[in-house]
């Protein structure tokens, strides 16, 4: 039996896990500016494509991921990812990792990514 905890809920733990990770155990800085300002962009997109993919969701079939789906998506961002709400929060939480530039604050969307790749909080439809 699959998980009931939905993803955006990993999501947002792992996101302060992050952050608090990062001012408690700030362990070896490893990106400095200008280089962590790209983390922005990342932070910028992610919930575009997240908010993008849930409209397109909401617009055809459901975005729940325990219901039942009515239809296959592959318009829009859909064309490059088969989870582009999995991808826009892993591209989240990389911004931060890079933003903050500590080498723990990098565990958390490798952890995300790897739960989601795994069928953690993958749902069977």
């Amino acid at each position: 039996m699959k998980s009931k905890i939905r993803p955006d809920t990993y999501f947002i733990v792992l996101l302060a896990l992050s952050i608090v990770f990062h001012f408690g155990f700030p362990i070896k800085k490893v990106l400095f500016p200008p280089y962590t300002y790209v983390g922005w962009t990342f932070i910028a997109f992610g919930p575009v494509l997240i908010v993008w993919a849930d409209l397109l969701f909401k617009k055809k079939t459901t975005v729940k991921p325990y219901e039942q789906p009515t239809q296959l998506l592959t318009s829009g961002p859909f064309r490059i990812s088969r989870h582009p709400m999995y991808l826009g929060m892993v591209l989240l939480l990389l911004g931060v990792a890079i933003v903050h530039g500590t080498l723990i604050s990098f565990v958390f969307p490798v952890v995300f990514g790897i739960w989601n790749l795994d069928g953690v909080a993958v749902y069977s439809f």
